[in-house]
C-alpha cells in the first residue's frame, strides 16, 4: 500500500502567511469560509516547520482560497504561487534551484 502524500509544515505555514498578508480579514476570514469538518481536522493545531502533514490539508486550504477568497480567479492562485516561489527562493531552495541545469531563479519566477 502506498503511504498517503505528505507536505512539510513549512509549506502550510508559508501559505497561511500569504493569506494573512493578502486576504482581507486574514486567516480568520478564510477559516470562516472553510468546511467546518476540514477546519477541525487539519487546522485546529499549529503547524510546525519541520513536521509532515497530510497533503490534503494543503489541498483544502488552497481550494478554500480559490473558491471563497479568489472567487475562482485562476490568476489569484498563480500570483500566490509566485509569492511562494519568491519566499522559497530566499531560503535553501535558492541553492537547490541553482543546481538545476538551465533554470535560473529569474527563469523560475518568469514561468509563473
Amino acid at each position: 500500500m502506498t503511504p498517503p502524500a505528505q507536505v512539510k509544515g513549512t509549506v502550510l505555514r508559508g501559505a497561511l502567511k500569504d493569506i494573512k498578508e493578502t486576504v482581507p480579514g486574514g486567516v480568520s476570514a478564510l477559516m470562516a469560509s472553510m468546511n467546518p469538518e476540514m477546519r477541525e481536522r487539519y487546522f485546529s493545531k499549529k503547524f510546525l516547520h519541520g513536521s509532515w502533514y497530510p497533503y490534503e490539508a494543503l489541498v483544502v486550504l488552497l481550494e478554500t482560497y480559490f473558491h471563497h477568497v479568489a472567487q475562482r480567479n485562476e490568476q489569484a492562485i498563480v500570483q500566490m504561487g509566485i509569492r511562494s516561489a519568491r519566499r522559497d527562493l530566499g531560503t535553501i531552495m535558492k541553492e537547490l534551484v541553482s543546481k538545476v541545469p538551465d533554470l535560473s531563479e529569474r527563469e523560475a519566477l518568469d514561468q509563473g
